[in-house]
């Protein structure tokens, strides 16, 4: 009867350990990347983004120049990229998307945006936004650098 009871607890033992090994969990799903916030450009104007790897319909990005007359929205991404460097560098992501420009008269006009959004944390070093609109003539506007306001998340 004892070596019935001693096979028992080492059978649980057994699985209790067998379960919780490695090869036995499910393989965690890979965080999706996705780049968060807005705030204020370089040139003063007004930006918001909210970007998935893994939906990129679903995405957002809205620009409003300093004097109110460039205003751009784009309903969904065309493509999401982890920006990857060769020496360790901070967060960052590239996204591209087919926008419209809203203007007087709700007129609204087809533009590209290709964007990189720099998430350098809570360091002395601000978070940055170097977007680019190029208009269907080939002409474009870029507003680059270091955020004047605001937060950026990449993750």
């Amino acid at each position: 009867m004892r070596r019935h009871h001693v096979f028992a607890a080492g059978v649980s033992v057994a699985l209790l350990l067998g379960g919780m090994s490695p090869a036995m969990a499910k393989p965690a799903k890979a965080p999706a990347g996705r780049v968060t916030g807005g705030g204020v450009t370089q040139a003063g104007a007004h930006f918001s983004v909210d970007a998935r790897q893994d939906r990129l319909a679903k995405g957002h990005f809205n620009y409003e120049s300093a004097d109110r007359q460039f205003r751009v929205r784009c309903d969904g991404f065309d493509s999401y990229s982890p920006v990857v460097y060769i020496t360790v560098g901070p967060p960052a992501a590239h996204v591209k998307a087919s926008c419209v420009t809203r203007g007087p008269h709700h007129s609204r006009t087809p533009v590209s945006l290709d964007a990189t959004f720099v998430d350098n944390g809570s360091s002395p070093k601000t978070d940055e936004a170097n977007l680019t609109f190029t208009r269907q003539d080939g002409s474009s506007v870029s507003d680059s650098g270091a955020i004047r306001s605001g937060n950026i998340q990449v993750r």
